[in-house]
């Protein structure tokens, strides 16, 4: 038995009612006026109609007992019943013809008509008279006592489907159309859809006026249960008669619903083709932020009609960023008929073609806000900023934060780029440039040694959505790029520039530099021909960046394998296992507690390799260490130390460190960044504070004397032992944090700085040859000391707007450098 929609229920429900008090006001007139009664020999006619109609469309025997109980009440007649059940839906999709209905009508009537009187009567008159009177001329007692109009009424003939109401992507989603033609007389029609026995409003036009007879229909997906359904077009005709077509199979995914300014978490289950989300977003533009995924994944977005708008599939875990204008619902209303239209969009996240966990379950966040940040270790949405960078923030959970842009990180989703390749016109192989790819650097550098051709591919973080422009050209400015999206370098310097607007209008631009061998310039003639070519892409970069930095090369004599060798042995190059398991070798013992340990080789080889930290915020492990008054200043200081243990109203430490510098002919950020290396950013170790059981009122800022040790405690007391002796050249004892902080700075510089270990990596690594001897001389076994450091050099110099300054860098320069070089290694 059919079932139907809730709309049809509602509908049904009215219809039962008002017929239900037109039957009694028709009853209690027949028995007034005629005193209208069934026999015992009509009460069998009656029966035997009823049941032989309700077995036509497998009536249940409850509903075929009711027609009869109303019959033989007198309530209806059985003309009544045989008209309802082969009006029906039910029987409607049965697609029978005027024989068929003919055969049908005489069986159940038990008539003599011959078939073809009954189809002559259907030529000129509709299906309701004709039932009737064939009833009524078996008996009058079958008929109907309601008037029934004998005109033909609208007919419907040749009724095709063909045009497949199937997505092309395989899943069925909002408005779906399907078309066809018939021929049609009258403009009394209607139609509906069927899916698996349930009923559906359809919505008819006629695409013209012509007389082709061509329409389309259109059917509103909502509410659909999920899965695969065979769907049936009814045409329905005011005849009485009905024509049926099957309008495809279709794929009804599950929709989870999301809203706008809201942080939905998200699961693609392993193995499962996608997950579906639909998003009404009223009169607004459409946003969605696909991030935090585990895996690499893609997203596409359907409009209403349930049409592709556009696909991302960034790279990685890159999030996909998918964006729309409001559609126009009054012109789609207008088009399908369809009211009550909403301005949604559906969203499929499926996994992406390189997929490393194709069977895995892959979990992601949906945050549906223009901008997305990053807050409290999770990503919210940006649900409202003001122009003092004030914002208001909301999590998956549906809890409100108030937070600064100074206290957040901004997702780069607007404007930016989510790829960047460079290649070789010829074969398509990839030209690497320095450094890698990344959608939050903006310049890059590669040097070829001689001329190629080359083309350049682009791809926005917003995909479809943004506009990507890219330009080439000479040093001159002179446009290189040719029509078919090759690039023809010239000599010396090729810029490629690619502009990217997003779809809120914001903009960013990225520079690769291409050299076809060295450019007719100062910095080419004077540096980088003192460099390897392998360092030509990494110092080229940093001097279109910072034009007026200085680089120098210091000529290694132990080959770069000879160093590797020596370093990667023993306590030479120690990180913590807690911090980062995947970089410490097998089976290494623990050097210094609490877990101190020997990296791998690799790991050795990349903080040992100079050319990996030719970038803006790693290149000062490789700083002039001298103090310099017209590029360090007090406020630096405090912008290294804010927020740590030295960041108190209490003690000046900013002044002292500033001071200790300037007597000690060290750059005082260097000494910043040493305490709160050796000391923590929180002041772990009890140095910092003068509480070393026994050496109570003891400072050691820099750890001078802390001999590793793998018992809790020794290291400690030794850097104790040491502060507490006397010299002083180095304002022994230590007995102040201001003759601790200045005393260590001048041990530093006398001992380090002044015998040549002039930088955070030669501090780290000794490789000068002071003496004649390598590796004995190192301030540190923590293989990241130098490149910890530089980190908080580089945010100093930014904080107080001191990057473009004339710095000098003293750059390592080995022979036998590997060929490959840039990635850190992967655990």
């Amino acid at each position: 038995m059919l079932r139907k929609r809730v709309e049809y229920l509602v509908l049904s429900v009215i219809a039962a009612f008002v017929m239900g008090v037109c039957l009694i006001l028709f009853l209690i007139s027949q028995t007034q006026s005629h005193g209208w009664r069934l026999s015992d020999k009509d009460k069998a006619s009656a029966r035997d109609v009823i049941h032989a109609a309700s077995d036509l469309t497998g009536l249940d025997a409850k509903s075929s007992e009711r027609a009869l109980e109303l019959a033989e009440s007198g309530i209806i007649s059985a003309a009544d019943h045989v008209i309802s059940v082969m009006d029906s839906p039910d029987y409607l999709l049965m697609a029978k013809d005027d024989n068929a209905f003919a055969e049908d009508l005489i069986r159940i009537a038990g008539s003599s008509a011959a078939s073809s009187d009954v189809c002559g009567l259907l030529k000129d008159h509709n299906s309701a008279y004709v039932i009737n009177k064939i009833l009524s001329d078996r008996s009058r007692s079958l008929a109907t006592g309601s008037e029934i109009n004998s005109g033909a009424g609208s007919k419907v003939n040749d009724f095709v489907i063909d045009q497949d109401i199937l997505d092309p992507s395989g899943y069925t989603v909002g408005i779906r159309e399907t078309g066809g033609h018939m021929n049609v007389t009258g403009k009394d029609i209607r139609t509906d859809f069927f899916v698996d026995g349930i009923l559906y409003r359809g919505f008819l036009r006629f695409d013209n006026e012509a007389e082709d007879g061509k329409f389309t229909i259109a059917w509103d997906t909502t509410g659909v249960e999920e899965g695969i359904h065979d769907v049936y077009a009814l045409i329905r005709s005011s005849d009485g008669r009905g024509a049926v077509s099957k309008a495809g199979t279709v794929s009804i995914p599950a929709m989870t619903a999301i809203e706008a300014d809201r942080v939905t978490k998200g699961l693609l289950v392993g193995g499962a083709d996608a997950s579906w989300y639909i998003y009404d977003c009223h009169n607004k533009d459409c946003y969605v932020n696909i991030v935090g995924a585990d895996d690499d994944i893609s997203a596409s977005l359907y409009d209403v009609y349930g049409n592709l708008i556009g696909t991302v599939d960034n790279p990685g875990t890159i999030p996909e960023a998918l964006r729309s204008h409001p559609q126009d619902v009054d012109r789609i209303e207008k088009d399908t008929g369809i009211e009550g239209i909403s301005n949604c969009f559906y969203i499929k996240i499926s996994k992406s073609a390189n997929s490393t966990l194709p069977d895995e379950d892959v979990s992601y966040k949906l945050v549906q806000s223009t901008d997305v940040a990053y807050f409290n270790g999770t990503y919210m949405a940006v649900v409202k900023k003001d122009d003092g960078g004030n914002l208001r923030l909301v999590d998956y959970n549906g809890d409100f934060y108030e937070a600064t842009e100074d206290e957040i990180k901004y997702v780069p989703l607007n404007g930016y780029l989510s790829q960047l390749k460079v290649s070789d016109s010829s074969g398509g192989e990839k030209i690497p440039f320095w450094p890698d790819f990344d959608t939050e650097t903006h310049v890059y550098a590669k040097y070829l040694g001689s001329g190629k051709k080359i083309m350049v591919t682009a791809y926005a973080v917003e995909g479809f959505a943004a506009e990507v422009r890219v330009k080439a050209s000479d040093e001159k400015g002179r446009d290189i790029g040719s029509e078919e999206g090759f690039i023809d370098l010239a000599s010396g310097e090729n810029r490629i520039n690619v502009k990217v607007k997003g779809f809120d209008g914001s903009e960013e631009e990225y520079n690769v530099y291409v050299l076809n061998g060295l450019p007719d310039d100062d910095f080419a003639r004077n540096t980088m021909t003192a460099f390897p070519e392998s360092y030509y892409s990494g110092l080229w970069m940093m001097h279109k960046l910072r034009p007026a930095y200085t680089f120098t090369p210091c000529n290694i004599t132990p080959s770069f394998p000879d160093v590797l060798a020596n370093e990667d042995s023993g306590y030479q190059s120690l990180l913590q296992y807690s911090s980062y398991p995947n970089y410490i070798k097998q089976n290494s013992v623990v050097y210094d507690a609490p877990d101190w340990m020997a990296a791998k080789n690799e790991v050795v080889s990349y903080f040992l390799d100079p050319r990996n930290f030719f970038l803006p915020d790693r290149i000062f492990m490789f700083e002039n260490l001298s103090f310099n008054e017209k590029i360090h200043t007090k406020e630096g200081v405090k912008s290294i130390i804010k927020g740590s243990f030295m960041d108190t109203p209490e003690i000046d430490y900013a002044e002292y460190i500033y001071q200790a510098g300037a007597k000690s002919g060290v750059s005082p950020y260097f000494i910043a960044s040493r305490i709160l290396q050796e000391m923590g950013y929180s002041g772990e170790s009890s140095l910092a504070h003068g509480t070393v059981p026994g050496y109570e009122g003891i400072y050691n800022y820099y750890n001078i004397g802390s001999s590793a040790s793998s018992e809790p405690g020794v290291a400690v007391a030794n850097g104790a032992k040491y502060a507490s002796g006397s010299d002083e050249k180095y304002l022994l004892p230590w007995d102040s944090i201001d003759k601790a902080i200045t005393g260590g700075a001048i041990w530093i510089a006398k001992g380090y700085i002044s015998k040549g270990q002039d930088t955070l990596y030669f501090q780290k690594f000794d490789i000068k040859g002071r003496d004649g001897k390598y590796y004995s001389h190192q301030y540190a076994q923590n293989l990241m000391m130098a490149y910890s450091e530089s980190m908080r050099y580089y945010r100093s110099y930014e904080s107080t707007s001191a990057l473009d300054n004339p710095f000098e860098f003293i750059i390592p320069v080995y022979t036998d450098l590997p060929e490959s070089y840039g990635g850190l290694p992967q655990g």
